[in-house]
């Protein structure tokens, strides 16, 4: 990542962006664990790259499929804040009137279709909206976010074929969250060596970047957007990334076995009190070079785009921004009883 002077400007857009879906993601999981809301957390640090990178490059019309944790994602594409931890919370004031939560989380104003909480179903959804852009002929972009373990699902190579054959106006954005040293390494479940590889079979261009590099998922995605608006066709873009509230097998595997020589039953809290601990202890450059957020921020005072004092004050305003969203979702009331049957039918 090199932050040149026309560039300067994007980076810190991009790492405001990244710090709300950073910050958000924090809070959401504690106010979670508290038992604020229904439903837990699940979030998608290590992300934020892909989901700010593409995101800003897309114009306001484009339509947009988040991935199955994608609530960085709607943030990125511009929905308020206050309105997403309401949703979370269940409140009538939430994006959806407090129907969603996490798993089906929409904007419609932003067209940002619902968040699908079953792996790859929004794949063949983004189709038939690039099939519509295609056919009104209006240079609508359809992009779809997805993960490493939707290329098992058979609709995943369905689509592929269909929107290949077509040569349909999306932008197919997947998120490559096995590296090798993971606990579930890619090559344990996917024989063909990348995700890239099995989109080239249906006659798709593809790229391979660096998710965790912010400018560089952001030059990508304004060139692919470009490219497709001008001349209609898929395009699948497999960013790179690093699982950041993992820690590798064999680090996973040794405490585990100290585990059970100590005689403790190896819980999910106790693992992930312990692996939390290994995480604490990695020293700067190992999360430099895998939060996206961290080496974003590095290359900004390397370049000196703008000093420590700045984004402090960024990273203050966004945290204030937060607080607030989490303080409207406490005051917000819960949807009358008889909202339960509002919305499900044509009125």
């Amino acid at each position: 990542m090199t932050i040149v002077r026309e560039d300067q400007d994007l980076a810190l857009r991009l790492y405001r962006a990244m710090s709300l879906i950073a910050t958000f993601q924090e809070e959401a999981e504690a106010a979670a664990g508290r038992g604020e809301f229904r439903g837990g957390y699940s979030n998608s640090r290590g992300e934020e790259a892909v989901s700010a990178g593409v995101c800003l490059a897309m114009e306001a019309p484009d339509v947009l499929y988040p991935g199955l944790h994608g609530i960085g994602d709607v943030l990125a594409r511009g929905s308020e804040p206050r309105l997403v931890m309401a949703e979370l919370f269940g409140r009538a004031t939430g994006l959806t009137r407090g129907k969603s939560g996490r798993l089906h989380m929409s904007d419609v104003q932003r067209n940002t279709m619902p968040i699908n909480g079953i792996v790859a179903a929004s794949l063949p959804l983004a189709a038939g909206s690039a099939l519509a852009a295609k056919l009104r002929r209006d240079g609508v972009v359809t992009v779809c976010f997805f993960g490493d373990r939707a290329a098992n699902e058979g609709v995943f190579h369905e689509t592929l074929n269909f929107v290949g054959l077509w040569k349909l106006p999306i932008l197919l954005v997947a998120i490559n969250n096995a590296p090798p040293e993971s606990m579930e390494p890619l090559c344990e479940h996917n024989a063909s060596g990348s995700l890239a590889e099995l989109a080239r079979v249906h006659g798709i261009e593809t790229a391979i970047i660096d998710g965790t590099d912010a400018l560089s998922v952001y030059r990508q995605a304004s060139e692919v957007l470009q490219s497709i608006r001008r001349s209609p066709a898929p395009f699948f873009l497999e960013c790179l990334t690093y699982p950041l509230d993992e820690i590798t097998r064999e680090e996973t595997v040794a405490v585990l076995e100290g585990l059970r020589a100590s005689g403790q039953r190896p819980s999910r809290g106790e693992l992930r009190r312990r692996i939390s601990e290994i995480l604490a202890q990695k020293p700067a450059e190992w999360w430099t070079e895998r939060d996206p957020l961290k080496k974003l921020e590095a290359e900004i005072l390397k370049s000196a785009a703008a000093q420590e004092t700045e984004l402090a004050t960024t990273r203050s305003e966004v945290r204030a921004v937060v607080q607030d969203a989490i303080a409207f979702a406490r005051q917000s009331p819960d949807p009358p009883l008889e909202a339960a049957v509002s919305g499900v039918y044509r009125e």
